[in-house]
């Protein structure tokens, strides 16, 4: 028996997960996704049908930036294969998960050392461990993140008082 290759995308348009399955072929997305672009679907439509509810348009702004932030997932996390990591990619995600792990700032001027010390395979590799972690701390942290992220500004309050 032979295999055949699915003729959908290998990963999901959004995030570019590839270890996720996908679950809308037609879309393209996996099943997170999915969720995020169906929420986003009736929080716009509930806002059009109550355009001057402030609840319905915050509830749109969050899944609009709940998606953008799937796509930006995707832009920094997706592709490790294609990429080429030097001493500064590492650097960077190094830097990224201390910030958000530890709180403070670690691995500053360390992307010679990351150059010199590493084989280029060894730093694909520990790129991928580390894209792999910041993957999962986005998406632990996606629905706060844009909460906090939601401006209405002070104008757009009052007129719906």
């Amino acid at each position: 028996m032979t295999s055949q290759k699915s003729s959908g995308p290998a990963c999901c348009s959004w995030c570019r997960d590839d270890e996720r399955s996908i679950y809308m072929k037609r879309d393209g997305l996996c099943r997170s996704c999915y969720s995020i672009s169906r929420e986003l679907a009736r929080a716009e439509a509930h806002w059009r049908q109550l355009p001057k509810n402030i609840h319905a348009k915050f509830n749109y702004m969050v899944a609009k930036r709940k998606k953008e932030i799937a796509q930006y997932e995707g832009q920094t996390c997706g592709d490790i294969d294609s990429r080429k990591p030097d001493g500064m990619d590492l650097e960077m995600e190094f830097r990224f998960l201390s910030r958000r792990l530890r709180g403070k700032e670690m691995f500053f001027g360390c992307a010679n050392i990351f150059d010199w010390d590493f084989k280029p395979k060894q730093r694909k590799i520990l790129l991928s461990f580390l894209v792999e972690m910041q993957r999962a701390y986005l998406r632990k942290v996606r629905y706060r993140v844009a909460l906090t992220a939601v401006d209405l500004k002070d104008d757009e309050w009052q007129a719906y008082l």
